[in-house]
């Protein structure tokens, strides 16, 4: 059960609780951007997701994989609560909305600018580097909406959720959250992405996680971009997936 990652009915919420697998700190309260070490990651596996390289040794026969070496992209950042960076349940991967963002139980990827092609590709790496993992939660697709291709961005979203699937793990989706700019076609675009992907998941039978409506109307959510959350905004969203993993079976 999901709802076995909370080890407490309640979760308090703290950015500086515990250290992170990388070092970061979140916006100052001017809303200024956050500094972030990242550390180049070398592990077995799938791919990285700056594209899949060449399963072909150098005689010609196929490599295995146990023998490829891979690199986490440079941009990819990581979170995640005391003792759990080592064996986490749940996976949180996603683009900068979940920057800072830590959960129980989970540890969680941010690779700032994200696409959800690059996060399909990024997936099984991350599995094979934490092979404990259970469950994924994908929150991605605010970066795909301006290319103003929405069948792609679906199909995208779609292989996504088979992915995780066809790795034996089960699948949950955070809709995306709304701008708060001047921006009125982004805003619309990502409205359309929270009803498509709602009524995909409700169709296909995975799990979906709506933050829409909680940050509609709440500019104090954001910082000065209007796109990305500040700290209040990430504890939100954070409550929102505490909610509805302790309420999910």
């Amino acid at each position: 059960s999901l709802s076995l990652l909370l080890e407490t009915p309640e979760v308090v919420f703290n950015l500086h609780k515990c250290p992170r697998v990388c070092t970061a700190s979140p916006e100052d309260s001017n809303g200024a951007p956050a500094t972030t070490s990242r550390a180049p990651v070398a592990l077995a596996g799938h791919g990285s997701a700056q594209g899949s390289p060449s399963m072909t040794a150098s005689d010609g026969k196929p490599a295995s994989l146990a023998s490829e070496v891979r690199q986490l992209p440079p941009k990819l950042d990581t979170y995640s609560s005391c003792g759990v960076s080592s064996n986490p349940e749940l996976l949180i991967v996603g683009d900068s909305i979940v920057r800072y963002l830590t959960l129980p139980g989970a540890i969680t990827y941010c690779l700032s600018g994200g696409k959800v092609v690059y996060i399909v590709e990024l997936i099984p790496t991350l599995i094979d580097l934490h092979p404990s993992v259970k469950f994924v939660l994908a929150h991605v697709g605010t970066n795909d909406v301006m290319a103003r291709n929405s069948s792609k961005l679906h199909a995208d979203l779609e292989s996504l959720c088979y992915t995780v699937e066809s790795l034996g793990r089960r699948c949950l989706m955070s809709g995306p959250i709304p701008t708060f700019s001047k921006n009125s076609e982004r805003f619309s675009r990502l409205f359309s992405l929270h009803i498509w992907l709602k009524n995909f998941c409700s169709a296909a039978g995975y799990d979906f996680i709506s933050n829409f409506d909680y940050f509609w109307t709440n500019s104090s959510l954001y910082r000065s971009d209007g796109l990305h959350p500040n700290r209040k905004g990430t504890k939100q969203l954070t409550d929102n997936f505490i909610q509805f993993i302790a309420f999910s079976s």
